[in-house]
């Protein structure tokens, strides 16, 4: 049930995210009549509209709407910081609210607890409550805006009748809103990034501007170049209404990335070749990787490795051995290294060593991306839609493949085909800057972006002693993800320290926690290989 309660919530919340928008002084900065900063931010806005709605109990309708914007005008001055939700994910509905208050990054983009975490108004923004009402009466006139805001209206209202009596645990509906999250940040990318091709003249509500296209440079007759009149650099683009709808459309496609329906993976002789390719002698160094793969071999369920085997005993193509051993069948990986120099060289190594017997098989299966930030964070928390219509520049060498029809059909939907092929290589060889950003909420799109990859594959992490504090605790979060959705991770490591080690395993049980509440299934297994010792394989009682 996880997906199609995932895909309906992904579209309420894409119905909602922007309600916010609306008032008076967000449709003045948009006509550049006021300062650009607002005294509460709109999604923040969004969310308290959408819970002072649904705690009416009143169908959700243009009455209950404006009842809602009149509330919060009169409520808002005393209760600035207030966050429309418990403690825990307690209902459909809070994942709703989540997702509408995080899609730009408020609170961090921490899925956690969120009253340890502030809301910060802009202080220095005069407060005026009558600022705050809806702008107009945008649902009054028979207009196709009007009727579009009532179809609006009238399907959020059919998505509240069909969820508000789901009955399941706070894990489960954790892990449903990563999903819903994600799915709500990528459509609202997406669509904020197109143009609007109706008819404008009668709209009273926009959700964002596109830059004024500028044109040549008029002559006069006399060839000096004319004084042209000022008009403003942007202008009024896609109406509230029509954003709200084609984001909640969209998001609710895009879940569909989620169920990774015949996603490519390693062929069959592929896999086998791999397998084979097996040491000589039980003297040779790496007879080691043998009995891993025969310790581990078609363990049920997912399973933690640590491999701890020495500097120069082959811990790069045991892995991938080890890997292939534990899902021969439709098996993807993404591989992630610290440094873009190890990434390169165990590209080259996979190629050197993986025998394909397809010559152009590697160029499908293996791809190679480099990111290009190093890592470091950025705040996304004062992002618009008007900012997000630039899509970063990738890397990525490989994944020569064709897209599953399902898959090719949302590509002209993606944020680019480079992510397309991001999502379907079997075997995706990358730094750890991109793959992390699958545990990192506050990310945003890059978030989403690497979450479907994380989720949808076998994870290999290698030389996990090599980092800082500070990035040892995200990579903890991309292990805590693959777990939740029952991948398989493979940790390597020569000097694994135990605190470390500790760390990964709790961060590996919490995502198993949300994977046991979705599917009801709580098997898993550790294992610790070594060039030194026999391999052990355990599994704990529990998540």
């Amino acid at each position: 049930m996880l997906l199609p309660d995932a895909a309906l919530l992904a579209e309420l919340s894409g119905y909602a995210h922007d309600l916010g928008k609306g008032n008076v002084r967000f449709q003045k900065k948009l006509r550049g009549e006021v300062e650009a900063s607002d005294a509460i931010r709109h999604e923040t806005l969004s969310a308290w509209i959408l819970d002072a709605m649904r705690a009416t109990g009143s169908p959700f309708c243009p009455e209950s709407l404006l009842n809602a914007w009149k509330q919060i005008a009169g409520t808002l001055p005393k209760d600035r910081e207030r966050i429309p939700f418990g403690d825990t994910m307690a209902s459909a509905m809070d994942v709703v609210l989540w997702s509408v208050l995080t899609h730009h990054g408020a609170l961090g983009g921490k899925l956690g607890n969120p009253h340890a975490v502030r809301l910060r108004p802009h202080a220095e923004v005069p407060w005026d409550p009558e600022n705050l009402l809806l702008k107009g009466s945008p649902f009054s006139d028979d207009t196709h805006d009007a009727s579009r805001w009532h179809d609006l209206l009238d399907a959020m209202e059919r998505i509240r009748l069909r969820t508000e009596n789901l009955d399941q645990p706070p894990s489960y509906w954790e892990a449903v809103l990563w999903i819903t999250r994600a799915a709500l940040i990528l459509a609202d990318h997406r669509i904020s990034s197109q143009t609007f091709l109706g008819e404008r003249g009668t709209i009273q509500v926009f959700a964002n501007t596109k830059p004024r296209e500028v044109s040549p440079e008029k002559k006069s007759h006399r060839g000096k170049p004319r004084k042209a009149a000022k008009e403003p650099q942007r202008y009024l683009d896609q109406p509230l209404s029509w954003h709200l709808t084609e984001v909640g459309k969209l998001a609710k496609e895009y879940v569909r990335l989620f169920s990774f329906d015949d996603l490519p993976s390693l062929s069959e002789t592929t896999v086998e070749a791999i397998l084979a390719q097996r040491a000589s002698s039980k003297d040779s160094r790496f007879y080691w990787q043998d009995l891993a793969v025969d310790a581990v071999r078609d363990l049920p369920g997912s399973t933690l490795v640590f491999n701890i085997a020495s500097t120069g005993a082959g811990k790069t193509l045991g892995n991938l051995k080890i890997a292939c051993a534990l899902r021969p069948d439709h098996q993807r990986l993404a591989v992630a290294f610290n440094l873009r120099t190890l990434t390169t060289q165990t590209y080259r190594a996979y190629a050197e060593h993986v025998r394909v017997p397809d010559p152009a098989g590697f160029r499908r299966d293996f791809a190679c991306l480099l990111g290009e930030r190093n890592g470091l964070p950025q705040d996304f928390s004062l992002e618009d839609e008007d900012d997000v219509n630039q899509e970063e520049e990738l890397d990525i060498t490989g994944a020569e493949l064709a897209l599953p029809s399902w898959l090719s059909s949302l590509a002209t939907h993606l944020p680019s085909k480079t992510l397309a092929k991001l999502v379907a290589a079997p075997v995706l060889v990358s730094t750890i800057d991109w793959i992390v950003a699958a545990g990192e909420p506050g990310e945003q799109a890059r978030h989403a972006q690497a979450l479907l990859r994380v989720c949808s594959s076998d994870l290999i992490l290698d030389e996990v002693d090599s980092y800082d504090a500070k990035a040892a605790v995200a990579v903890m979060r991309v292990i805590q993800t693959a777990a939740m959705y029952n991948r398989n991770v493979i940790v390597s490591s020569a000097t694994l320290n135990p605190v470390l080690a500790q760390g990964i395993v709790e961060a590996f049980v919490a995502g198993q926690r949300m994977y046991a509440a979705a599917s009801g299934n709580a098997k898993w297994h550790m294992a610790l290989v070594s060039d030194v010792l026999p391999p052990v394989v355990a599994q704990p009682e529990s998540a």
